[in-house]
């Protein structure tokens, strides 16, 4: 007798005497055992026993409502933990489950728990014929805390679910579900492999003559630790001439943080006969599972020649649930192999592959009986389906990108003419590119693919639908500036490419006619990885018209598409330049408005020059005579261009208010120049006339001197004060004329000596002011105002006899204020201010003879010079006016008669102006002169009352004669 049938034995007397007459509780000291805690021998259940082991000595029971305890008594640790076992048939002695059974190894953080076997569920080496299919099912093993660190399970083989008949095995095992949770486990040795079953039949010890593995499940989750163990989803050990040995529907789930560090994964283990007909590897998945007591088994078919259940069960149902797995980054699984599927569910991110197998990946696993070989079926359709709420992996690609989701150091996906299955879902991508206002839009594929060990997600060439390039701009220097780049992918272009050249246009900033040898890029794919059908983008024929310098010079002609030799760019050529347009001609700039480039042949021949509608700016810059600008420089080089390609009418010019004159075009040594050929505008003219009615009016200031003078001879002072007060209007005309209204006066103080021959002299000096308008009329009427202010001084020897001598002298400052003289061409009137310094002297000398009527005649001849200096001035131009310069002399008598206190007066002279000449510059372009040389005649006549202390003088004077300007 063997020790566990004594230990039955003993454990049934006990119940016996302890329990009869109703419920039974558990013995008052715990079950004593020598290393093997079996739960099916403790209970006498073969269903749903629930065992909790938490150490190396302690165990525990469940049973419905009965609890049991269990000591280990042995040092070595547990040396079998199984749910139940027993013989499944249908003699007295056996039963028809060993199903439901849970085990819990639950240790703590630091605690180590040796068990050499750990089973789920196992059948015994004998069963009858008769027995029931696929009976050892639903066993529950759960491997360490979810939630805390359960510590080191030491073992040296775990099996969900193991049938151990030899002959007609029929207890197969059937979804039994192995959950890794937060423990650390590994070989017991800490040397030899950790073998690991979903469900095993046979062995190498004994082989079973029939079986099959189907629907077990092995979780890796949490943060669960594998070291060194060898998993394997299904197993068989049944020998050729047997029957059975299949593995069906078997999965192994990775997901949490679980660690499988130098761990194989295998999907079946199929040692002689059978098949390998379903194996899964899911990574990023895991299958939560919910135990019903009260449910039922799934049931056997005996006509099922593969013993698979006719219907699911309800004690056990497994939910999915997608989790990603987080293994370490330092830590990988060693191999991968015999699975006939790999699913991958989720990952951790894109940069993270689903798994990392620094060993050999070899998907091609064997099949019937090892005979043949499959290709297993890697799906990655899950990452980009968005089931169940699911993220979408791999959305956000560029094109040509990769990321890996299987890495193996050795991946094996194709031997011998056997391939993988690759099942994907893939994703279709949008492409835009924008750089200024060009743009590219396409898409690209992103599908899984294998790429030498690897599975990875892997996206493809841009294909272009449309290229939209409405501009292209050179800058100041010929370079172009705004090409279309593409980026470091590759791309395809095809006839679908939607590719319209109507909105093309070049912008050229520079200077620089285009030359047919040029070429403008329309896509520069340099940068880019590959290209393809450029070709299909290419056109002839194309009109072209864009703009140079600002939009001063419009070219018009014939350009071409093509691609580049070096098949890397797609080129725009304008072959011949049909026409040239001139828009605006900026006198500011003295650079030529465009030119050839040295070196490059241009044909001009037939290319047509239209300067018809040219606008001009910065005329202001214009000088008098000849001024040239270039509007086509071909530096020498023979372009073909002669005067018969120019269309163009000579132009009338205007330039403020200073010039005007004509403009033209023609081809002069090779090359276009535009010559305006200006002058002073007429009414420039009026310039000169105001300067004349300043010197006008400082001439008219020289009578009032005499007056003075004359006032004087009839004082009884020997000094005096005197104020001498004029005014009057003047007109200077010869078709063109000067209006004056000056008032002018002169203040000072005289003194007058006689020496002892009777003989006088009188000297004085004065403060001289004069003030008034004055209006031109010329090509235009202007009028201004004249002050001038000053001083001076006097003197006159007169002799008993008659004859005198006299001189003065006068300095001071005069300011012209004109208005409405000048009108530029848009006819905005301007004005001006001069201010000036004058100077004036006379001399004369004359005899006074009595006449018989008591009257006096005054005989006389007189010289006087005046000089008003020149200006400059800004009116709508540059302006220089010479200084003016008046040479008088005039000749004449005078009758005067005296009553009592009254004198009578009146005279006639002639005199004439030998000066008088203005001159001036508008813009460098000399005025037309103005002058008031002539000579006229001079009409006075006036009155004198002596008051005693006060002599008051009315006098008058008239002109009449000829002025010149």
């Amino acid at each position: 007798m063997n020790n566990k049938k004594v230990l039955r034995a003993w454990i049934m007397s006990m119940l016996v005497t302890t329990g009869y007459g109703g419920n039974w509780c558990l013995a008052a000291e715990p079950i004593p055992s020598n290393g093997d805690l079996i739960a099916s021998d403790i209970t006498g259940a073969q269903t749903f026993n629930t065992v909790t082991v938490t150490n190396n000595t302690d165990a525990t029971i469940q049973q419905g409502t009965k609890s049991y305890s269990v000591k280990n008594t042995s040092e070595n640790g547990w040396n079998v933990v199984s749910g139940a076992k027993g013989m499944i048939g249908s003699g007295t002695n056996e039963v028809s489950y060993i199903a439901g059974n849970v085990i819990n190894i639950q240790g703590k953080a630091n605690d180590v728990i040796t068990i050499h076997s750990l089973r789920g569920g196992e059948n015994e080496n004998d069963g009858d014929y008769k027995a029931r299919h696929n009976s050892l099912m639903n066993n529950i093993m759960n491997i360490g805390n979810h939630n805390e660190s359960g510590g080191t399970l030491m073992a040296d083989e775990i099996i969900g679910g193991f049938s151990g008949q030899t002959s007609y095995p029929k207890a197969l095992p059937y979804d039994n579900v192995i959950n890794f949770n937060h423990m650390t486990v590994e070989n017991t040795t800490g040397k030899q492999r950790l073998k690991i079953y979903g469900g095993k039949v046979g062995d190498e010890g004994y082989a079973s003559q029939i079986g099959n593995v189907i629907g077990n499940v092995i979780n890796v989750q949490d943060k669960a630790v594998l070291k060194n163990a060898d998993i394997y989803a299904g197993s068989t050990y049944v020998p050729m001439s047997a029957w059975g040995g299949n593995v069906k529907d078997v999965e192994i789930n990775l997901s949490g943080q679980s660690d499988l560090s130098n761990t194989n994964l295998y999907g079946a283990d199929i040692s002689k006969h059978g098949d390998n007909k379903s194996s899964v590897l899911n990574i990023g998945y895991k299958e939560n599972y919910t135990l019903h007591t009260d449910g039922k088994f799934p049931d056997g078919d005996a006509l099922n020649t593969d013993r698979f259940p006719s219907e699911k069960g309800t004690c056990l149902m497994l939910t999915p649930e997608r989790e990603a797995w987080q293994y370490g980054k330092d830590t990988s699984i060693q191999n991968v192999g015999e699975f006939t599927a790999v699913k991958v569910w989720t990952m951790v991110d894109e940069d993270t592959p689903a798994i990392r197998i620094h060993g050999t990946g070899n998907f091609i696993y064997h099949t019937r009986s090892g005979l043949e070989e499959g290709g297993a079926t890697i799906d990655v359709t899950p990452l980009t389906d968005g089931k169940d709420n699911a993220k979408i992996f791999f959305t956000n690609l560029k094109p040509d990108d990769q990321r890996t989701i299987i890495e193996a150091q050795k991946g094996i996906y194709e031997k011998d003419g056997v391939k993988v299955t690759l099942n994907s879902k893939g994703l279709n991508y949008t492409y835009n590119l924008a750089q200024g206002k060009n743009g590219l839009a396409g898409s690209y594929k992103g599908d899984a693919a294998i790429d030498g060990d690897n599975v990875v997600w892997k996206t493809g060439d841009v294909t272009v639908s449309s290229v939209d390039i409405p501009q292209l701009m050179l800058d100041d220097s010929g370079k172009q500036v705004n090409l279309l780049s593409l980026e470091q992918y590759g791309y395809v272009f095809n006839q679908d490419t939607k590719f319209s050249t109507e909105g093309v246009r070049v912008i050229d900033e520079d200077r620089e006619l285009i030359a047919p040898s040029d070429s403008l890029t329309l896509i520069d794919g340099s940068a880019a990885k590959s290209l393809s059908g450029m070709d299909a983008l290419k056109r002839n024929g194309i009109p072209v018209s864009y703009d140079m310098n600002q939009g001063a010079v419009t070219v018009e002609g014939n350009g071409s598409i093509s691609v580049s030799a070096d098949r890397k760019k797609l080129d725009y050529h304008i072959g011949q330049t049909d026409h040239l347009t001139y828009h605006t001609l900026n006198w500011d700039d003295t650079q030529p408005v465009i030119s050839l480039t040295p070196g490059k042949a241009y044909n001009l021949k037939n290319t047509k020059v239209d300067w018809s509608a040219l606008q001009h700016q910065g005329l202001a810059n214009l000088h008098g005579g000849k001024n040239d600008r270039t509007l086509l420089d071909t530096h020498g080089a023979e372009s073909g261009l002669t005067d018969q390609n120019l269309k163009g009418m000579p132009q009338h010019l205007v330039s403020g208010t200073t010039l005007e004159g004509t403009g033209q075009a023609a081809v002069r040594d090779g090359n276009l120049i535009y010559t305006a050929d200006m002058h002073a505008q007429e009414q420039t003219h009026n310039v000169l006339m105001g300067g004349e009615a300043g010197l006008a009016a400082l001439l008219e200031s020289n009578d009032l001197i005499l007056d003075t003078m004359k006032t004087l001879e009839q004082s009884k002072e020997r000094e005096d004060t005197f104020a001498t007060v004029g005014g009057g209007q003047n007109r200077y005309e010869t078709g063109s004329h000067i209006t004056t209204n000056i008032w002018r006066g002169q203040a000072g103080l005289a003194k007058r000596d006689k020496n002892q021959a009777g003989a006088q002299t009188a000297y004085g000096i004065f403060y001289d002011y004069g003030n008034g308008n004055y209006r031109t009329f010329s090509h235009s009427r202007g009028d201004g105002s004249i002050n001038y202010k000053g001083g001076g001084l006097f003197v006159k020897y007169l002799e008993p006899n008659g004859s005198y001598e006299e001189a003065s002298f006068r300095v001071g400052r005069a300011s012209n204020d004109a208005r409405n003289l000048l009108f530029d061409e848009m006819g905005k009137g301007y004005g001006y201010r001069t201010n000036s310094m004058y100077n004036a002297f006379h001399a004369g000398f004359g005899r006074i003879s009595p006449q018989s009527d008591g009257g006096t005649l005054d005989a006389y001849c007189r010289f006087f010079h005046t000089h008003l200096n020149g200006d400059t001035f800004e009116a709508g131009g540059h302006y220089v006016i010479d200084g003016l310069d008046s040479d008088v002399i005039r000749i004449g008598s005078r009758y005067q008669k005296q009553d009592k206190n009254w004198k009578y007066f009146g005279g006639l002279a002639y005199e004439y102006e030998f000066g008088g000449m203005a001159h001036g510059r508008a813009d460098g372009a000399d005025i037309e002169s103005a002058s008031i040389r002539g000579g006229s005649a001079r009409f006075e006549y006036g009155t004198a009352v002596n008051l005693g202390n006060w002599c008051l003088t009315v006098n008058a004077s008239d002109y009449a004669g000829t002025v010149s300007y």
